[in-house]
């Protein structure tokens, strides 16, 4: 296959003037806002592993934007009436990109991989209690007790299909090497020079015949805000992810769309966590007078130009019946929260600062909302550094070295509050070193207990009243002070068709990517 140099500015060019009529194979670069240390999503739930490694690895399934199931990798799924017993029919053809077909085994191997590695699958696969491969195209999962969000688990981006062959000799849970990055997706992985850029080509062979119609993605790591806006209007990138203030300055420029994304399968959730291994932040005082300290509406306007909705629960609004409304956001009250610091015996000393705390935040997200909590805390005479960390640089400050007294970061609710709710504040998923688990080390035997029930429960009645419990102790003992349902923005090219096949949106494969055919829409 004839490929385009990694000239940027060919990249340009073929981004934004080649046809799908050219002999010259189409070439796409898009914006990547943060860089991430690992991008098999077996091993990790980072939003930039999600966004490179599903155009590698498929899933069972994908998702309508209502989040109902459709085939990936299987093609028919069956759940017994007692919900103990799921069977599955694998798509046939499948080839992993080195040529192996894909296998049953593939899948009951990726399934106990995912249980035993990934941050969240001890709680999506704890009930798999055994898995069969009767046949060449099934396979059979058993389950100790009824798991009603299972069948919402197994997207590429949650749960992908890994090849037994090549990761059975892989350590488990760490990076793979790049030319282990072998999977049965609409792209083959080729490239990763870190801190610049990551390329994919074509797979030819892929099971959905005709797809993609783009040869070469190349995505380009940009952190900088201005120099991303910059290579959108010079044609270097057609599409990526942008920050609000990004999104106010191209809404109205020709040439360019602003989507905001959808929250069904994702749903984000920015909190403030308290690292409850620390003094400070284990006095509940403290994190009480914190609560009344932070406009959340005025972030909402100031940060996210008023887009976003607040969400003072652990499950954000957007997730409907189990989002507690009866829980409204604090009272925002600085004089209050001084009061309760007066009162714990935190006074300010002569420069006005009751005492010094580490505040970090993952540099994925917007700096500005680190300033603004920061001068929020300053207010209420909290000395707050503020610590602007790469993801990489923030995860092993937050999760291993936890060197750090409070912490922002967006932790998605995902599709359901068991699988990106539950991993906040139960006790189970403390593990050293694991990142976007219970950044706080919170540990409540009761909330165990209504997590682990509801996670469970087939009868939805019950199983929202088993999450209104739950959010009410979080309310009172605030592990997390929850903020905000925030906004995640696209800038795509006129040029582009096609970006989004499924609920999971950038997260999704861009099998359907294409350069639009010129006098058409």
């Amino acid at each position: 296959m004839k490929l385009f140099p990694l000239s940027f500015a060919a990249l340009a060019t073929a981004a934004l003037l080649a046809l799908p009529v050219q002999a010259e194979p189409i070439t796409l670069s898009w914006g990547i806002p943060a860089e991430a240390s690992d991008i098999l999503t077996a091993n990790t739930t980072s939003g930039t592993a999600q966004l490179l490694g599903t155009k590698v690895f498929d899933g069972l399934l994908s998702y309508n934007d209502d989040l109902t199931p459709k085939p990936q990798l299987a093609t028919v799924w069956d759940v017994s009436p007692d919900g103990l017993t799921y069977r599955f029919t694998l798509r046939e053809g499948v080839k992993f990109h080195d040529g192996t077909p894909l296998t049953p085994q593939d899948v009951a191997f990726s399934i106990n991989y995912l249980k035993a590695n990934h941050p969240r699958g001890n709680v999506t696969f704890s009930t798999v209690e055994r898995i069969e491969t009767p046949d060449a195209h099934t396979v059979v999962l058993h389950l100790t007790k009824p798991t009603p969000f299972l069948l919402s688990a197994l997207a590429s981006a949650e749960s992908p299909i890994l090849p037994e062959h090549v990761f059975a000799d892989v350590k488990p849970g760490l990076p793979p090497p790049d030319d282990k990055l072998i999977g049965t997706g609409p792209y083959r992985f080729v490239k990763w020079q870190r801190g610049d850029y990551i390329i994919f080509e074509k797979n030819p062979d892929y099971w959905d015949k005709g797809k993609p119609e783009v040869d070469r993605l190349v995505g380009r790591f940009i952190t900088d805000a201005a120099s991303r806006s910059a290579a959108f209007e010079t044609g270097e990138i057609a599409f990526g992810e942008i920050n609000p203030a990004e999104a106010q300055r191209f809404k109205d420029q020709p040439g360019f769309q602003v989507i905001e994304l959808p929250k069904a399968y994702n749903g984000s959730h920015a909190q403030l966590a308290f690292n409850l291994d620390r003094e400070l932040p284990r006095d509940i005082h403290v994190r009480e007078a914190v609560s009344h300290a932070i406009d959340v509406p005025r972030i909402l306007d100031t940060v996210y130009y008023g887009a976003g909705t607040v969400s003072p629960t652990p499950i954000i609004p957007s997730k409907g019946i189990y989002h507690d409304a009866d829980l409204g956001p604090f009272d925002y009250d600085p004089k209050k929260a001084e009061a309760i610091l007066d009162a714990a015996g935190y006074k300010p000393g002569p420069d006005g600062f009751r005492f010094k705390i580490e505040l970090a935040l993952n540099g994925y997200h917007d700096p500005r909302l680190g300033s603004f909590i920061q001068q929020s805390l300053r207010e209420i005479g909290i000395d707050a550094s503020l610590r602007l960390n790469d993801p990489a640089a923030y995860i092993k400050r937050v999760y291993t070295d936890r060197d750090f007294d409070f912490a922002i970061d967006f932790l998605g609710n995902y599709f359901d509050p068991a699988v990106g709710v539950q991993r906040v504040f139960w006790s189970k998923s403390i593990r050293p070193g694991v990142p976007f688990v219970n950044p706080s080390h919170y540990s409540n035997p009761e909330v165990d207990r209504l997590l682990e029930a509801a996670a469970d429960e087939p009868d939805q009645a019950k199983r929202v009243e088993l999450y209104r419990q739950f959010q009410e102790i979080i309310r009172k003992d605030l592990p997390v002070i929850d903020l905000l349902d925030p906004p995640t923005f696209y800038l795509v090219s006129d040029k582009v068709t096609g970006l989004f096949n499924s609920a999971q949106a950038q997260s999704g494969n861009f099998a359907d990517l294409k350069l639009a055919t010129p006098g058409k829409s």
